[in-house]
């Protein structure tokens, strides 16, 4: 279970980036204020300082988890993390600003940042049998679902000041968050039928019934499909404009997304599955 501390620092990583990618749809709309982006953007950035600071300062990763480590992309990885977090900064500086056509272009160039360091960050822990490919797919995936949905919640929470507001990027945000759950649940059924029982790979009876029977159910049921079910409801409720109901249903799914994307994790590091 030394793993859960690595899984704890990506995560935070993941939220940061897939939050921003979130936040800049939003802001694409021209239908947020300055304010929000403004404090949605400190927040995330504030929770992605603190898992890029903790990723400095680990040893190597292989000593906290065995799966298959790549060593020369770490150094890369870590690089394009830290341009994202400083392109960050910019972009929250450029939106105080507003220097309108700066601040797109800084928001694209971050955003294919964050992309970039996510998917050097999956090279380093290749998945046995599908290589790099399926761990981009898997840390990209989780960095859509749980970034997007605490940018929605957040999003949520900001109609109580500005009553107002469009519900346009909620709606947007939240069919994001839909598209990404599913996609998650198609990438498992996929790693489930072609992968598990590989050389290097958790078999499907471990995965299902045994040693991490656990930590996949809960991804399933918290993870996927429960988060599934209360995002429809949100969508039903910001439809007809419940905005205090969605913001509820929004906290209730970043509580089950976090824990969902927690223990997928647990089984892709410690069964080389990606979840």
């Amino acid at each position: 279970m030394l793993a859960i501390l690595l899984i704890t620092l990506q995560v935070a990583v993941e939220v940061a980036i897939g939050g921003f990618l979130a936040l800049f749809i939003t802001d694409l709309t021209r239908l947020v204020t300055r304010g929000f982006l403004s404090s949605t953007g400190i927040a995330l950035l504030l929770i992605g300082a603190m898992g890029v600071a903790g990723e400095l300062t680990l040893p190597d990763p292989s000593h906290f988890t065995d799966h298959p480590l790549n060593r020369a992309w770490l150094t890369p990885s870590s690089r394009l993390t830290l341009l994202f977090m400083g392109l960050f900064l910019v972009y929250l500086m450029a939106v105080y600003l507003r220097p309108p056509l700066m601040h797109v272009v800084i928001g694209l160039i971050t955003a294919a940042a964050g992309i970039c360091a996510l998917v050097t960050t999956a090279f380093a822990f290749p998945t046995p049998g599908w290589g790099s490919a399926g761990t981009v797919a898997s840390f990209l995936l989780s960095a859509i679902t749980i970034g997007t949905v605490t940018t929605a919640m957040l999003l949520g929470h900001w109609y109580l000041v500005v009553p107002n507001l469009s519900t346009r990027p909620l709606l947007s945000l939240l069919a994001l968050l839909t598209v990404g759950i599913l996609l998650q649940a198609a990438l498992a059924a996929g790693a489930l039928l072609g992968l598990a029982g590989h050389a290097g790979v958790a078999t499907r009876h471990e995965v299902m019934a045994g040693g991490f029977s656990l930590s996949f159910w809960m991804h399933a049921g918290a993870g996927l499909a429960l988060p599934l079910l209360v995002t429809g409801l949100a969508l039903q409720s910001t439809r007809t404009r419940s905005l205090m109901s969605a913001t509820g249903l929004l906290y209730v799914a970043v509580l089950l997304i976090l824990v969902g994307q927690v223990t997928g994790k647990i089984v892709f590091f410690n069964g080389n599955l990606p979840l």
